[in-house]
């Protein structure tokens, strides 16, 4: 090829290429996409998402979604938009513990809140409220959750210690020891009295589970003792019925002191009256 057909050629090829050049740059103005503008909106846009508090990491996560799904700044984001792509992953895994964390201790906070406002529900539930909430700690509290777990689990550690020291549990073991010794050598009036003198100083009626402890306790003793007055009856009864009366009567009134107040107790007054 000549040496002017050549110089022809490479300066037509060099004006294609600024013609090619030219029309990119006035395509993207007619578009209205300036590259550098791109990249400062993104840049705004990433300080303006990490100014979000990290106890709001499910909204940060959720923006930097919407950054990650904008083609314009996929486009022309550059080095920006990479560097979000890359460290994404950390934050939307963060996210994800933060939405589970929302499922499952939510719901205990709200019940942990409802029990501190009824002292009568508190006195019941504090101690399953704590066992339910350390596992929740343990699991969640590098979240945002973690310090409202720590307070939770302080108050009803708290909570529990002040209710121990009242006496109350460990002396309730011991009335229990006493009230089946008084049932078995047949003193059930005596076991009651024991049951109702322990509740008067312990406050029954200001501690929820004391009473139900108490009433529990009640019932056993009401229950064994109606059993004993049947068997008592029932033994009674026979030697009557064999024409040992003074027998009969004698073991009556002999059980009859440790029966008072039972339920069923009159019927021991009823079969003296007959005899």
């Amino acid at each position: 090829m000549p040496p002017r057909h050549r110089k022809a050629v490479i300066g037509g090829a060099v004006g294609l290429f600024l013609v090619g050049a030219i029309a990119v740059a006035l395509w993207l103005r007619s578009g209205k996409v300036d590259p550098q503008s791109v990249k400062a909106e993104l840049k705004s846009e990433l300080d303006r998402i990490n100014a979000i508090p990290a106890d709001r990491v499910v909204e940060k996560d959720d923006q930097v979604h919407l950054v990650l799904e904008n083609q314009t700044y996929m486009t022309y984001g550059a080095e920006l938009y990479k560097g979000i792509s890359r460290s994404h992953d950390v934050l939307h895994q963060q996210a994800e513990t933060h939405r589970k964390a929302s499922g499952d201790v939510g719901p205990f906070l709200a019940r942990w809140k409802s029990a501190k406002s009824d002292p009568a529900r508190l006195e019941r539930e504090a101690q399953k409220l704590l066992d339910e909430c350390k596992p929740l700690r343990e699991k969640y509290g590098s979240t945002s959750f973690g310090p409202r777990l720590e307070e939770a689990a302080g108050e009803l550690d708290a909570f529990l210690a002040s209710r121990s020291e009242s006496g109350w549990e460990a002396d309730f073991l011991a009335l229990r020891k006493k009230v089946d010794g008084a049932a078995t050598s047949g003193d059930f009036s005596g076991a009651l009295d024991l049951i109702r003198d322990f509740g008067k100083k312990k406050g029954e009626g200001e501690k929820p589970e004391l009473a139900e402890k108490l009433s529990s306790l009640r019932a056993a003793v009401e229950k064994k003792g109606a059993a004993r007055i049947e068997a008592i009856l029932s033994q009674a009864r026979k030697l009557s019925d064999d024409g040992k009366g003074d027998e009969a009567r004698a073991l009556v009134k002999s059980a009859r002191d440790g029966l008072r107040g039972l339920p069923r107790a009159q019927d021991l007054d009823r079969f003296l009256e007959k005899e």
